[in-house]
């Protein structure tokens, strides 16, 4: 499987209201559903691309969150 580099793999909500959760994680690039709504949408969608090193960074991303809440897959 590709990999790319990873900044960064939280990101706020818009709505949170409206979705049920705070904060949405995205642990790979692109996708082959092609969703409307989709930010994946933009970057070459057929290929797949699993972002390097993406569970420690996701350790340190939610340590240093202040506020508590629900993380929905991306």
């Amino acid at each position: 499987m590709e990999t790319v580099p990873a900044k960064h793999l939280l990101q706020k909500t818009r709505s949170p209201a409206r979705l049920g959760t705070e904060y949405n994680r995205d642990l790979y690039r692109g996708c082959c559903h092609d969703c409307i709504h989709c930010d994946s949408r933009s970057d070459d969608c057929d290929r797949v691309r699993a972002k390097e090193n993406a569970i420690p960074l996701l350790r340190q991303e939610l340590a240093a969150k202040r506020r508590t809440g629900v993380v929905s897959p991306g």
